[in-house]
């Protein structure tokens, strides 16, 4: 047959099917919608009501357990604190480790132990704490100026200088940091650069009695009287209880042979701090050479018994 014979209608086209198209499925269509039974909708509510009280009961647990662990901490760390600022470094440093226990990455903690430790002589462990702090934050300043503590009374000057001044570069506006390296350059007799730094220092912080004091021995072992004098007059400005400062006025008084106001100022500094043998000594110069020998030899006596190895050099800027 030809390809007309077999369709002879001409039904047949490219693209389409000679079976009828699907229609819908009748039992499909006569069964309708499905319906849920109303003790599966039960059930499912339940399961997700059950589903939300384990949620709800993991997270106050995980809160809970994370609230208690922070306030445990803070608890512990401030007692540390309290320890520390009271001047107990051996139950500090017992407390720090607690902390440290609770939160082995906490480098301020390191260097607060360690502080506790130098302060109890304990250099060794001290230094390791600082290291510690310095492995965890490499820009902890302080762990840098507390290792050049350390090194200075080692006697070990390079590597305190090299110390301090990282602590320097690492925050400079610290008016402590400058005083430490000026302490450090002391050791060294290096004067110039001492007085440079505690003038930085000063520059940080213009209240930095400490650095004043500095400066002014300084100036007075090198014979400037005068500059010495402006130095330990801002120290008594600022605190007018820090003995050394009268001391040193009045030793710088002394040397410009301004003798009533040595005598007054080494009074005062002996009223300030009475066990100072040195105030005892100048003093009792001073009154040497004001034409007042008994007063000259009580002061001498008083001095050589607070201090028998005192020496009239070592009693004018100590």
């Amino acid at each position: 047959m030809s390809g007309a014979d077999s369709n002879p209608d001409g039904l047949m086209s490219a693209g389409r099917s000679s079976e009828p198209a699907a229609g819908p499925d009748v039992e499909t269509a006569l069964e309708g919608p499905r319906v849920v039974a109303p003790s599966a909708r039960r059930g499912r509510r339940s399961l997700w009501r059950w589903l939300s009280w384990v949620w709800l009961v993991a997270g106050l647990c995980w809160f809970g357990s994370h609230y208690w662990q922070t306030y445990a901490y803070r608890r512990a760390y401030r007692a540390a604190a309290e320890a520390y600022d009271r001047g107990d470094h051996a139950q500090a440093v017992e407390l720090w480790t607690r902390v440290l226990e609770r939160n082995p990455g906490a480098a301020n903690v390191y260097v607060l132990r360690g502080s506790s430790r130098l302060s109890l002589g304990d250099l060794a462990q001290a230094e390791e704490d600082f290291e510690q702090a310095l492995r965890i934050d490499p820009q902890s300043a302080t762990a840098c100026a507390e290792l050049a503590t350390i090194h200075l009374q080692r006697g070990e000057n390079d590597e305190a200088l090299a110390r301090s001044s990282e602590a320097i570069r690492l925050d400079p506006a610290k008016a402590p940091f400058w005083l430490l390296r000026a302490r450090v350059r002391l050791a060294t007799d290096d004067q110039v650069a001492a007085e440079s730094d505690c003038t930085e220092a000063l520059k940080a912080d213009p209240a930095a009695t400490d650095a004043y004091l500095t400066r002014g021995g300084i100036r007075l072992a090198r014979g400037e009287s005068a500059a010495a004098i402006d130095d330990f007059d801002a120290v008594i400005r600022l605190k007018p209880g820090a003995s050394r400062a009268w001391f040193g006025r009045g030793a710088a008084h002394s040397l410009l042979e301004e003798h009533e106001e040595a005598i007054d100022d080494l009074t005062k500094a002996i009223e300030l701090e009475p066990d100072y043998a040195p105030a005892y000594f100048n003093r009792g110069l001073m009154y040497q050479r004001t034409g007042n020998p008994e007063r000259a030899r009580t002061d001498m006596r008083k001095a050589l018994e607070l201090d028998p190895q005192l020496r009239p050099e070592r009693s004018q800027s100590t």
